[in-house]
């Protein structure tokens, strides 16, 4: 949605016009909450500038304006069950400056307060859930209706959803995963069950190994992959996730160090740079395959990429994002896995997995700390800009 176009359109229960900024600051509460609350299946808009009776006037609100950290500030002691989460930008519209308010859409409904807030002669009511009908508010001495609330609980808890979405919303409630002993499978499966939902389950095949179990050259048996690699004896093994009894995931993941930590198997991007001081080269692959961040293809051989045709380094990058379905699934298995160093000290780059916050960028994030790690304080060819 190009905010310069909400002006054109019909208010609505994803939008709603203001003339100016609100005197009264619990009808701002109501309307937040209405909009919040609404069944629009996309992002919601309170617009500052605008008269909301034909839009026939734009102009700069002025009067009673608020910055996003006033708002975030007044709304953290307002109460409620949980902040809707905001954006405010102010838009050029012909000679006008008008702000949006963006409310994101979420699975959180419904949104009320858990004490009164009264200003003035309006008050906002405890445990009352309002919301928005087209473009009417819900009447402030009144509610929205039960079927309405019904519909709002279904969607938070996902009930309204297939087995395998609902799985995607529970999969981050990681204080509600329980452990259990469950003497009707094998002795070596870890079982958890998801306790709003019990019928929701994950069973972790647990390999067994003694400390520094060897192979028959006397090597210490590790899992295949580069993050097995560990001081003691690694196995990768797999998990189920269950509805019931039909399997709705599966996959894989590394018991480490003689059963110290335990690895969801990560997303990974290869990394090259330069064998020779000074370092000349560093790229990072891209969600493409076989292609790098600086422009490089397959074509160019990616192990023979310097100018003087020397073989580079190349490394792995494991790493989960933040909020992810494999960090929440992390989070269950073991949550302290990402301070854990892995690798030995052979190893230049990749020393740990990552956990990349949700709203970064992957390929920037690797490169940033690929050229900390390389100990370089210049990025020696800066990526193509995005």
């Amino acid at each position: 949605m190009k905010l310069t176009t909400l002006p054109s359109f019909p208010e609505s229960d994803w939008l709603d016009f203001k003339f100016e900024w609100h005197d009264n600051l619990a009808e701002l509460v109501i309307d937040i909450l209405c909009l919040a609350n609404s069944d629009a299946d996309c992002d919601r808009y309170l617009v500052f500038g605008v008269n909301d009776k034909d839009h026939s006037q734009i102009h700069t609100p002025v009067d009673n304006h608020k910055t996003l950290e006033q708002l975030n500030d007044f709304f953290g002691k307002r109460n409620f069950t949980r902040i809707p989460n905001i954006s405010l930008q102010t838009v050029d519209i012909g000679d006008a400056k008008i702000d949006v308010l963006t409310i994101k859409k979420s699975t959180y409904r419904p949104y009320f307060l858990t004490q009164d807030y009264k200003s003035g002669n309006v008050c906002v009511r405890a445990g009352v859930v309002y919301t928005r009908n087209g473009a009417v508010n819900t009447p402030k001495d009144s509610t929205a209706s039960e079927n309405q609330i019904a519909d709002m609980w279904r969607e938070r808890f996902g009930l309204n959803l297939t087995p395998l979405d609902r799985l995607k919303i529970y999969i981050q409630d990681t204080s509600n995963w329980k452990r259990v002993s469950n003497p009707f499978v094998d002795d070596n499966v870890d079982s958890f069950y998801y306790a709003p939902f019990p019928e929701f389950t994950i069973d972790f095949k647990n390999e067994v190994f003694v400390d520094y179990e060897s192979d028959s050259l006397g090597n210490i048996k590790h899992s295949n992959a580069f993050w097995g690699k560990t001081i003691g004896a690694s196995a990768d093994s797999y998990y189920v996730i269950k509805y019931l009894n039909t399997v709705l995931f599966d996959g894989n993941y590394t018991i480490m160090d003689n059963h110290r930590s335990f690895l969801i198997a990560p997303k990974c991007r290869f990394v090259w740079y330069s064998s020779k001081a000074p370092i000349t080269e560093v790229h990072v692959e891209t969600s493409e395959p076989f292609v790098t961040d600086t422009g490089l293809k397959s074509g160019h051989g990616l192990e023979r990429i310097n100018i003087n045709d020397a073989v580079c380094n190349r490394a792995s990058i494991g790493y989960h994002v933040e909020n992810s379905f494999e960090h929440g699934l992390q989070k269950i298995l073991d949550k302290d896995v990402y301070e854990t160093i892995f690798f030995p000290e052979g190893e230049q780059i990749a020393r740990q997995i990552y956990l990349i916050p949700e709203k970064d960028n992957v390929t920037n994030f690797i490169r940033e700390k690929t050229l900390t790690l390389l100990k370089l304080d210049a990025d020696p060819n800066a990526p193509i800009p995005e």
